[in-house]
């Protein structure tokens, strides 16, 4: 009877020991510190931005660019290895130009005035970017803010047609005498530019889930003649289209779904 007493509490035991490990192998594997931070192999997000963008001719001297203060809106698609990343972002955006110029002209032998002429212009497009980023990990304690830098490519399809103000008028000794406007409008073409810029993201954890958010700050520079129907990248006369821009993002992480650790081992 007594040996009969424990051999049932050994296979007891020995039933409840097997139910534990398997239910430990169960539980998603935790053994890397991303899992922990709350970040995952894949990320996608929204982004909202303020592009600062104008269009810089080569051949014009003595001419301030002011540029022209647009939006921009989109998604994105994020691919995470380690401290580096790929992403490809899509986003819908208003671009443009706004420049003037002065000139002093002779009225007569003993007045002079001055020649006015003020541009703007500003059209739609859809961006499609492949940015490259590397996270700098580890620089501040608890990874509470990581500061990262992005370079890749950007591609602007035009949505629609563009539209060219151009305002001039003269200042002359009795004050100023304005032109009629002239307005002309013609269609853009695609634009390829290179980008690069920097910025510094967080994370806000929830009981389910948690986001991240970025805040960033690029500067594309516009590669292709906009003024050539070749597209040559590089000429004397030529006009090419840059930008400055500020973006926020919200990121939500993906999970990778880890199989059970055991199951092959049933």
């Amino acid at each position: 009877m007594k040996r009969t007493l424990i051999l049932i509490f050994t296979l007891m035991a020995l039933a409840g020991a097997k139910g534990f490990a398997q239910g430990q192998f169960r539980k998603p594997l935790k053994s890397t510190r991303q899992s922990i931070q709350g970040f995952s192999n894949y990320n996608v997000g929204l982004k909202v931005g303020c592009p600062w963008s104008y269009m810089q001719k080569l051949a014009l001297k003595e001419t301030t660019y002011n540029g022209n203060f647009g939006y921009l809106a989109g998604i994105f698609l994020e691919r995470n290895l380690g401290r580096w990343s790929v992403g490809l972002e899509s986003t819908f955006a208003q671009k443009g130009s706004k420049m003037h110029n002065e000139k002093e002209y002779e009225i007569s032998l003993a007045n002079f005035g001055i020649l006015k002429t003020t541009y703007s212009v500003a059209y739609h497009v859809v961006t499609v970017r492949v940015p490259v980023s590397y996270y700098f990990k580890g620089m501040i304690k608890d990874d509470k803010v990581i500061p990262y830098v992005f370079v890749g490519p950007e591609f602007d399809i035009p949505l629609d047609t563009m539209v060219e103000s151009v305002t001039q008028r003269f200042d002359g000794p009795n004050g100023d005498n304005p032109l009629p406007e002239k307005k002309e409008a013609f269609k853009p073409i695609p634009n390829l530019s290179a980008v690069a810029g920097l910025g510094l993201m967080t994370k806000l954890r929830f009981e389910n889930f948690s986001l991240i958010l970025k805040f960033d700050a690029a500067f594309n520079y516009g590669i292709l003649n906009l003024a050539s129907k070749e597209k040559r990248w590089s000429q004397t006369e030529g006009i090419h289209a840059h930008d400055v821009e500020v973006n926020f993002s919200v990121v939500y992480p993906i999970k990778k779904i880890l199989h059970d650790a055991c199951h092959n081992l049933q």
